[in-house]
C-alpha cells in the first residue's frame, strides 16, 4: 500500500492544476493521447477536454469513438508514455506533481 502512494498512476494527472495539465497536453501526441484517454474514467477525460479548446475536444471526443475496442496494452502503453512527459516535464520545473490527491504535495523521484 505504501509502495501504491508513491507510485504516479495516469489518474494522477487530475491532480495538476489547469495550467500544467495544459502545459502537458502540449507535449503530447493526439494519437497518444487518444489511446491513453481510451482507458480512463469519464471525470478525466472531461478533465482533459476542458483544458483544450472546444474544437479540439470535440476532434477528440470523435477519435475516441471512431477508435472503437483497443488492447490494454496498448492504453497501457500510452499513458506510461504520458506519466513519463509529465515526470520529465516535472524534473524540468516546468509542472509539478502531486500525488494522492490530498493535498499533499511529493516529488517523484
Amino acid at each position: 500500500e505504501e509502495l501504491d502512494k508513491r507510485m504516479f498512476k495516469f489518474e494522477d494527472l487530475d491532480n495538476l492544476d489547469d495550467r500544467s495539465l495544459q502545459r502537458l497536453l502540449r507535449e503530447i501526441e493526439n494519437d497518444e493521447l487518444v489511446m491513453s484517454l481510451k482507458g480512463a474514467p469519464e471525470d478525466l477525460r472531461e478533465r482533459f477536454f476542458s483544458n483544450v479548446s472546444k474544437r479540439q475536444a470535440e476532434m477528440l471526443k470523435e477519435d475516441l469513438d471512431a477508435l472503437g475496442p483497443v488492447r490494454v496494452s496498448h492504453v497501457d502503453d500510452a499513458q506510461q508514455k504520458i506519466i513519463s512527459t509529465a515526470k520529465r516535464l516535472e524534473e524540468e520545473g516546468a509542472i509539478f506533481l502531486r500525488l494522492g490527491g490530498g493535498g499533499e504535495e511529493k516529488m517523484i523521484e
